[in-house]
């Protein structure tokens, strides 16, 4: 049995009945739900954990969460107590709030940069684990975007991610590279899989549009009417969707836009869940943007994929882990190219 803890502002706390941990790509931050109960260690009163509160998640001393209760929840009657709490990764405020620049608009500034600056006053370090690129000209915060919405907006520019590393810190990375502690084979450890395999979210044809400003060398329509085409011939039927593109733009980079969604909606439209016993594998706990080798005859896949999503989870039946597993190019970003300055753009 995992020795797992919650601490909340220093103070540890035991005596779970259930739990459910969840990082991943797709999600900045990372979150927690579980339920414990309310008396701790033969104390005689109720330990109180208030949302609000710092709190940080770990496994057998690895710390998985850190950040903040976002949610208690307790539930009671004559015969015992207990208390639903869940929370999230301190970068969950930056999914939440407001992306403030005090100047207005980044001007020769980095990704990393700009994360830096809107991140501070959260007290969210930015950790850069990969080539950022060069620094935008200009980059502007829209009306009512969140600090992701700008990030994530910028680093398709610039072809990164952007996670949760579990510590409380933002992370600009790359599809993992790094290989999961054991091979998924099925007939060995794989419990139970689930598939996912859907059209819903594909298109044959991905149709960019955008605007840039106009100048001197650049006007009418070619400037007010830009766009770019990406086909998926796999779809089979007539299925268009049209794609405004998150800032000013040219031919190219729409049609760069159009390739890179094409891609990525192809790969992320075929996904399986395996579920696995415990949440070690030879001794190292299972990890998101990883890559895991696939065994599964039902399917007739052996080959890498990548994990996208890491679920452990802890219930009447002991422990378990799920690993959603995509295609190893699911989340390859196709850098945006940064428009030439007498485009009018940035």
């Amino acid at each position: 049995m995992s020795n797992l803890l919650l601490a909340i502002d220093g103070q540890r706390y035991g005596g779970w009945t259930s739990l459910r941990i969840s990082r991943g790509i797709e999600q900045v931050a990372g979150g927690f739900e579980l339920s414990v109960t309310e008396r701790f260690d033969g104390l005689t009163k109720p330990r109180p954990i208030r949302p609000g509160q710092k709190a940080t998640v770990s496994i057998d001393g690895t710390t998985v969460i850190t950040g903040w209760v976002d949610v208690v929840a307790p539930n009671y009657d004559a015969a015992s107590h207990t208390l639903s709490i869940s929370g999230r990764d301190a970068t969950g405020d930056l999914v939440d709030c407001a992306a403030i620049c005090t100047a207005g608009v980044y001007k020769g500034r980095t990704l990393a940069q700009i994360a830096t600056d809107l991140a501070k006053p959260f007290k969210v370090p930015v950790v850069v684990h990969t080539d950022v690129g060069a620094p935008f000209a200009e980059w502007r915060i829209e009306p009512g975007e969140t600090v992701m919405e700008s990030l994530d907006r910028a680093a398709r520019y610039r072809g990164v991610l952007l996670l949760s590393d579990g510590l409380g810190n933002l992370v600009i990375t790359q599809p993992g590279s790094d290989k999961a502690p054991a091979t998924l084979k099925l007939g060995d450890n794989i419990l139970q899989a689930r598939g996912h395999s859907s059209l819903q979210q594909r298109f044959a044809e991905y149709i960019v549009k955008a605007q840039q400003a106009g100048n001197d060398l650049l006007f009418g329509a070619t400037a007010a009417q830009p766009s770019g085409r990406a086909l998926d011939s796999a779809v089979g039927r007539y299925r268009p969707t049209i794609i405004l593109a998150e800032d000013q733009a040219n031919a190219g980079t729409c049609k760069t836009r159009a390739e890179w969604q094409r891609t990525v909606s192809a790969a992320r439209g075929s996904l399986v869940v395996y579920t696995v016993n415990g949440w070690r594998a030879n001794g190292a706990l299972w990890q998101p943007n990883t890559l895991v080798q696939v065994v599964d005859s039902y399917l007739g896949v052996n080959e890498q994929r990548l994990i996208s999503q890491v679920d452990f989870t802890l219930d009447e039946q002991g422990e378990r882990t799920e690993l959603t597993v995509v295609g190893r190019h699911a989340y390859d970003p196709i850098k945006i190219p940064q428009p030439a300055p007498n485009e009018g753009l940035f």
